[in-house]
This record gives structure tokens, C-alpha cells and sequence, in this order.
């Protein structure tokens, strides 16, 4: 089974693995129904990347500049992620908002359960 179903829209530009948004209202989600502790999405790219907002079942959870977020070494983006709900299916969604007509490059979804590596026994 997978962890998510993940769709987008015909807008949005495939990039290897990746999806790139471009212009207003192009989107990728993540839907899943597996008990996840937290769900999150990587945007990465160079410097041209732009604005986006993040919507978690429907709800916007965050909204900016997406070359902001972080940069190191000329890439520029970061890992948003939501947390602390309950079980359920739940979808993440990333829109590109076009404010100024820089794509946005979706790298991955990300997925957390409760469980833990313990330094005792890392391999259980």
C-alpha cells in the first residue's frame, strides 16, 4: 500500500520527480488515510523560485515567499509541515500563487509516524 495518493493539476510541469508550479493556482496534493503523526512538503530550487501557500484539508496553514524559507549554498526553499491532528484521511495541498511569476519546484511529500529510533536498539 502507499503511503499517499498524490495528485495535480494538467498546469503544473513534470521535472524528473518533482512537479514545478507555475502561474496562479497550479497545485500538487498528498492524500492519505494511514494514521501518520505529521505530513510535510520540500520545495527546492535556486534562486527563481516563488510565492506559494500551503492548505491542510482545506484550511491554509501557511502562505509566502518560498525562497525565503531557507537558503544555503544557492538553493533556496524549505519543508513545511503540519502536525497534531487527528486520524483520519487528510490531504495536503501546495498552490502556486504567480505573484510575481516564478515557478514553484515541489520536491516530496513527507510522512512521520509516532514511532522512534531508541539508541538502545536503533533497529527496532
Amino acid at each position: 500500500m502507499h503511503p499517499a495518493e498524490i495528485r495535480h493539476d494538467e498546469s503544473s510541469i513534470p521535472y524528473g520527480l518533482n512537479r514545478v508550479l507555475w502561474g496562479e493556482s497550479s497545485w500538487v496534493e498528498a492524500s492519505t488515510e494511514l494514521p501518520f503523526e505529521a505530513m510535510g512538503v520540500q520545495i527546492f530550487g535556486d534562486n527563481t523560485i516563488g510565492w506559494a501557500r500551503i492548505l491542510f484539508d482545506g484550511q491554509e496553514v501557511w502562505r509566502g515567499d518560498t525562497q525565503k524559507i531557507w537558503s544555503e549554498k544557492a538553493r533556496f526553499g524549505g519543508y513545511i509541515e503540519v502536525s497534531g491532528f487527528e486520524p483520519g484521511k487528510h490531504t495536503l495541498r501546495i498552490e502556486s500563487l504567480g505573484v510575481d511569476y516564478r515557478p514553484v519546484t515541489v520536491a516530496f511529500f513527507g510522512f512521520s509516524e509516532e514511532k522512534r529510533v531508541s539508541a538502545e536498539d536503533p533497529l527496532n
